[in-house]
């Protein structure tokens, strides 16, 4: 290349480190902010309706319950919960059997702790638990007899443990005192000898009466053990207080203090 006649020599220009960083930097931040593609609420629902539409009822409840666990489908979960119990009421129409209704029932019951009655599916659920309300029938009350006995039985146990217990330490008060009374007493001397048989007699009573309480003790303690064991699994399956997300169709909204059933 020449300029006013003489040759001059170009150079191309160098790329520097910092300028690469730059635009590395750029690019990187580029793709953490660029948003992605929002998943569309229908896809969550679209196996359990396409299996509720041909009459594959249990399918298309198992569907809805495959997606209420997906992680993109947790702004539809009350509404998936809330098909979960149409189609558990139209499985309990067509077999008679109560166990769906319950079921259904405690779905709408669960829809109804978590989303108020202003909102559309709020509103929905409490109008499908008045329709089944009347059709889960009425669950056995669980025989309790055996933990009633066990717990009866422990506390019986304990108590009669403290008392003999107490009885043997009282004995070895007096297996105490009765033998400083015969070591003051003369050898062979009247007194001495119903001193050693007091001393004798408070022995027994307090081997007897220890070995008693720690018999007593050892069964209260495995009667409550096993009480404990009878009262949690009868206890497994009943309501009570828990946390239930709030979801609707804005999205995930919290916690709030519901129940189980």
């Amino acid at each position: 290349m020449k300029t006013n006649g003489y040759p001059v020599r170009y150079r191309a220009p160098r790329a520097s480190a910092s300028g690469a960083t730059v635009t590395l930097s750029a690019l990187v931040a580029a793709m953490v902010i660029m948003p992605r593609p929002a998943v569309s609420a229908d896809g969550c629902y679209t196996d359990g309706h396409a299996a509720r539409q041909a009459g594959r009822l249990a399918d298309a409840i198992a569907a809805f319950d495959a997606a209420a666990r997906r992680p993109e489908c947790i702004a539809s979960r009350a509404g998936l919960l809330f098909n979960k119990a149409e189609t558990l009421g139209q499985l309990a129409e067509a077999s008679g059997e109560d166990t769906y209704a319950c079921e259904a029932e405690r779905a709408y019951r669960a829809i109804a702790v978590s989303q108020p009655a202003s909102t559309r599916i709020g509103a929905a659920a409490r109008a499908g638990l008045e329709r089944v309300k009347g059709r889960c029938a009425a669950q056995p009350t669980p025989d309790r007899t055996l933990a009633w006995s066990l717990t009866v039985g422990s506390a019986v146990a304990l108590v009669a443990g403290g008392v003999s217990y107490g009885l043997a330490a009282d004995a070895i008060d007096s297996r105490r005192a009765a033998d400083a009374r015969a070591l003051a007493e003369e050898p062979g001397s009247d007194t001495r000898r119903a001193a050693l048989a007091d001393f004798h007699d408070a022995s027994d009573r307090a081997n007897g009466l220890g070995l008693t309480a720690y018999a007593l003790g050892g069964i209260g303690l495995a009667l409550a053990v096993g009480a404990a064991v009878v009262w949690l699994d009868d206890e497994g399956a009943a309501s009570g207080p828990a946390l239930v997300p709030s979801i609707d169709a804005s999205g995930y909204r919290g916690l709030s203090l519901g129940g189980v059933w």
